[in-house]
């Protein structure tokens, strides 16, 4: 019985992270046109320039039996 399978996985961590105030909603909105990305209420953090997601929740490990 081996240990466990190799994986690769490249260093995903942003290269630098800011924050960015706004006075009001509008501000948001030229923002995001600017910068030509969507977001809701619920947006917390943007990459940029846009990066897929790597969603990783519906993967699983798979025994060779």
């Amino acid at each position: 019985m081996g240990g466990m399978p190799s994986f690769e996985h490249d260093d995903l961590s942003p290269y630098m992270a800011i924050r960015v105030n706004f006075v009001n909603k509008e501000a948001v909105e030229t923002f995001f046109k600017m910068i030509k990305q969507d977001y809701t209420e619920k947006t917390k953090y943007i990459w940029f320039p846009r990066i897929d997601k790597n969603v990783l929740k519906d993967k699983g490990y798979v025994t060779e039996e």
